[in-house]
């Protein structure tokens, strides 16, 4: 009787096991499913939001990545998330959802994860890249588009903190960042980085009300929500971190006339994001150590 009950209890454990299995297995796929929709979805309103832009990815593919970095930077709030939330496992339309609201927001990190998980979304190979001075807080993350024209990989900066790229200040075009290295190293002045003008909203603390306000010259709209700032149409470019790091920055012999943004990535890349895979990835670290920027990853 008693073997009996225990194979009774035997068997039923098992099926309530296979049962939980399926469930769960089906639940994944239900939650996946929904994420999916959400993310198309997402994408959809980018498309509404910039008109031609489908038109565009067909036909001048750089264009098209320049409007959606323009577009992305201006959704993003400068300022500290959640500390519930873990950002870096999150989708964009999330991060639009969690993130980008009154009294919160992130940094360089953020944003350029959260342009790479956009242009994930229009099947865009995009990664993020940490580079700057060692032992310093001189460092930034932009995100860096790979794209394979045929003749090889060329890799261009689409940095969604600044809402810029490096352009030829001849024919206006985007140009390759080794190409923008080797003019530098070559002494040559027929680059810059283009900023296209954007005002960001920016959640700030108390203390740094001081500084935010010289760098806008003019006055925000600001509101105090949840012990911190939130100033509306500040206007944010690279003039930011000269004026955040202008000590750090005389301490490492940069000068402020410099570009900032460029002596920071020929000093030291500490980290290629991981969504850069297979041949382009071995390219990219190829071509740092070919111009003799030091690599720190593996």
């Amino acid at each position: 009787m008693k073997n009996l009950l225990a194979k009774a209890l035997l068997v039923s454990l098992f099926l309530f096991l296979g049962a939980y299995f399926v469930a769960s297995k089906a639940s994944i796929h239900a939650d996946k499913q929904v994420k999916v929709g959400a993310r198309q979805q997402y994408r959809d309103e980018i498309i509404k939001e910039l008109p031609g832009l489908e038109n565009l990815l067909e036909t001048n593919k750089l264009e098209a990545i320049r409007r959606i970095r323009s577009w992305a930077a201006k959704k993003a709030t400068w300022g500290e998330y959640p500390p519930e939330i873990e950002l870096y496992t999150l989708d964009a339309f999330q991060i639009d959802e969690q993130v980008w609201k009154p009294g919160f927001g992130t940094s360089c990190g953020g944003f350029a994860y959260f342009l790479e998980k956009v242009l994930m979304s229009f099947k865009i190979t995009a990664f993020t890249l940490d580079f700057g001075v060692p032992n310093s807080n001189l460092t930034h993350v932009t995100l860096v588009v790979a794209l394979n024209e045929g003749e090889g990989f060329k890799f261009y900066v689409f940095d969604p903190t600044f809402n810029a790229s490096y352009i030829d200040t001849n024919s206006k075009k985007i140009i390759d960042i080794f190409e923008v290295i080797s003019r530098s190293q070559k002494n040559e002045d027929n680059f810059t980085l283009a900023q296209d003008y954007f005002v960001r909203n920016v959640s700030h603390a108390d203390d740094q009300g001081e500084y935010l306000e010289s760098l806008s010259g003019t006055e925000s709209d600001c509101d105090y929500v949840d012990f911190h700032w939130l100033c509306k149409g500040f206007p944010y470019n690279i003039n930011v971190l000269k004026v955040m790091w202008k000590e750090n920055i005389k301490q490492n012999k940069i000068s402020l006339d410099d570009d900032i943004f460029l002596s920071l990535f020929k000093n030291t890349v500490f980290s290629v994001g991981h969504s850069l895979k297979g041949k382009a990835r071995i390219e990219f670290i190829k071509q740092l150590k070919e111009h003799g920027i030091f690599y720190k990853g593996n």
